[in-house]
């Protein structure tokens, strides 16, 4: 093996001496070598660490600047999603107050107008159905939503 070739394996094996490699039997010594010199990098940021940016510039002059570009614009696009996401759950969550708001002002509209046929009239069902559509009216809007949460966490369970 010339010098040129050792190089490599001194960077992968740094404690395996050149007279412990030529003790490794020739027919595997290349997939030991090449073994050794493939790694795993488990990264958890976002950013690639200093010293593979320098490899990846090394190989390839302006690609670590490139990168870092990406990553950053990446980021960018990442948080506007989010916010976007968020806006519209703001959104919807705001259009089913109102919603729920106007189906109850309606509703107790709708009862005291039946309670006051049945006080003129004197009519038990009919003081019977507005307390009914009363009920329904508000407690309507508010079980549906309850409805509608459930739902969401049980299909976001699924997934």
């Amino acid at each position: 093996m010339t010098d040129d070739q050792n190089k490599p394996i001194e960077s992968a094996l740094p404690n395996l001496s050149t007279e412990d490699l030529e003790k490794i039997p020739e027919e595997i010594r290349e997939k030991v070598l090449v073994g050794a010199q493939q790694s795993i990098e488990l990264i958890r940021s976002p950013l690639l660490p200093p010293e593979v940016l320098i490899r990846y510039n090394n190989a390839v002059p302006g690609l670590a600047a490139k990168l870092i570009e990406w990553t950053e614009a990446e980021q960018a696009h990442r948080r506007e999603l989010e916010i976007r996401g968020f806006q519209e759950a703001e959104r919807l969550r705001s259009r089913a107050q109102w919603g729920g708001w106007v189906v109850s002002t309606f509703g107790l509209t709708v009862a005291g107008t039946v309670a006051s046929v049945s006080a003129v009239y004197g009519s038990v069902a009919a003081a019977t159905a507005a307390g009914v559509i009363a009920i329904v009216s508000v407690g309507g809007p508010f079980a549906a939503r309850l409805l509608a949460s459930r739902w969401q966490k049980e299909s976001d369970e699924r997934e």
